[in-house]
């Protein structure tokens, strides 16, 4: 009897599995062929006055995580210039499969607290008091840091998956053909300081050469400079692997140093560049800058000292000093240049994006 009432409880386990798995199959099937018919219709075109009226709806939200003019916080990009960014397919697939590629800056934060309350939204600002939300009304969200339990990135955007469902076909390509026509204005670059209408063609042809034969390959290069002291040899920094090599006479490469144990690695970020103390030869010291991330927040720039060996020939190991960290309010400040100047000064490039997705508009 028991035997007979398990193997039935089985079957009907299995044969629900089985509806289940057809009707998931079938649900993303017509999802697909609903996406198919949106894209076609877009690409055929549409009005941008039609698509700006669907824009500014009630119906569709556009407003209410994006703006195109003004400076009020959204939890979405500003789309003033989305045009200039990117192509007709680019914005047609970014409407139709928000989390396909989300930029690194508008990642949702989900946020726990000891009660178990859970938010979501785009993280504004962080303080040594309370984490800022801006959740997907755009409405900003204070929670205390004391109050936090637990807090994660979610792959899935704040844009809704079936906003274009809201829509037609027809309003849906008329909303992209409206943003199509959000473009820089165009200047006339003689009206504009320290700017000509015309380059002169430069006297000397310039000539590209190979820094090192065919065989050898790196792995997302960022940072190439001259090792003191040898007139071949080149110092190679590779953003995603923390790795610098020594590269010498173009033929053979002898790993530097590995940082992996204390940067972080991600699309943007990593290790970014590094420079070599004034009097390097005598004191063995060079510097880098590379990224760190604590969990949840934004990345942040650390400058660090470090030294060589007594022949010079690799890093020395152990810890880096750190000489400085950059606290960050955005993902996209991605620079990382050091240099030091004819005055001995180490100048630091730290990057950014410039005020139109910064939310302190720097």
């Amino acid at each position: 009897m028991f035997r007979t009432t398990a193997l039935s409880l089985a079957l009907l386990v299995g044969l629900y599995c089985t509806l289940v798995g057809q009707d998931n199959k079938q649900a993303e099937e017509a999802a697909k062929a609903l996406r198919a018919q949106y894209q076609q219709t877009a690409l055929a075109g549409g009005n941008s006055e039609r698509g700006k009226q669907v824009f500014a709806s009630e119906k569709a939200g556009c407003v209410k995580c994006h703006r195109i003019e003004g400076d009020e916080q959204r939890a979405g990009p500003d789309l003033r210039v989305v045009g200039d960014k990117y192509a007709l397919d680019q914005l047609i697939r970014s409407v139709l499969e928000p989390s396909a590629s989300i930029h690194p800056d508008y990642a949702s934060l989900v946020v726990t607290t000891v009660a178990g309350k859970v938010y979501t939204g785009v993280l504004r600002k962080r303080t040594k008091q309370e984490i800022q939300l801006l959740d997907a009304e755009s409405k900003l969200v204070r929670i205390p840091l004391d109050d936090v339990d637990e807090e994660k990135r979610s792959p899935t955007s704040l844009m809704p998956a079936k906003l274009a469902e809201t829509m037609s076909p027809e309003q849906f390509a008329d909303l992209i053909a409206f943003l199509t026509t959000l473009k820089q204005p165009v200047t006339d670059p003689g009206t504009l300081p320290g700017l000509v209408n015309e380059i002169p063609m430069i006297k000397k042809p310039i000539r590209l050469e190979r820094l090192h034969t065919k065989d050898i390959k790196f792995d997302h290069p960022v940072c190439v400079i001259a090792l003191p002291g040898s007139k071949t040899d080149l110092m190679v920094v590779e953003q995603k692997t923390r790795k610098i090599w020594r590269l010498q006479n173009k033929t053979d490469r002898e790993l530097f140093v590995d940082l992996s144990a204390e940067a972080s690695t991600g699309q943007f970020e990593g290790v970014m560049c590094l420079a070599f103390h004034p009097n390097y030869l005598k004191n063995r010291k060079y510097y880098v800058n590379y990224h760190v991330r604590n969990q949840g927040s934004f990345f942040s720039p650390i400058i660090a000292e470090r030294q060589a060996t007594a022949d010079l020939r690799r890093d020395a190991g152990g810890a880096s000093r750190r000489l400085l960290q950059i606290p960050q309010d955005t993902d996209l400040h991605w620079g990382g240049m050091l240099a030091f100047g004819p005055d001995g000064y180490l100048y630091i490039g730290s990057g950014d994006a410039g005020p139109q997705e910064d939310p302190e508009g720097h």
